[in-house]
């Protein structure tokens, strides 16, 4: 059996849904290749949910603080553009 094929079955095998025949076949590779073995351990281990969880909520409180940091850097733009609308104005009719 050769590397590709037995990358397709390792969900079957580890979820146990091949026939023995696949199995032992799978197992034979299993036992001469390092590769697949290695993916076999990895494909075993438990995913860490909290982890994933954890990582999301940062980055959604990271976005929070970069949307009102941003937000204040464009409040304080559109209040610095009117100051200075105004003064001109101001200038240009106390000089006409």
């Amino acid at each position: 059996m050769n590397c590709n094929l037995v990358r397709d079955l390792l969900p079957l095998y580890i979820e146990k849904d091949c026939s023995n025949a696949t199995n032992k076949q799978i197992e034979s590779h299993l036992g001469i290749c390092k590769d697949c073995t290695e993916l076999h351990s990895l494909m075993n281990e438990p995913i860490l949910i909290e982890r994933i969880v954890e990582e999301e909520d940062s980055e959604k409180e990271t976005s929070h603080v970069m949307q009102y940091y941003y937000g204040k850097i464009i409040l304080n733009g559109a209040l610095i553009f009117a100051l200075l609308y105004m003064i001109i104005i101001m200038i240009s009719i106390f000089i006409d």
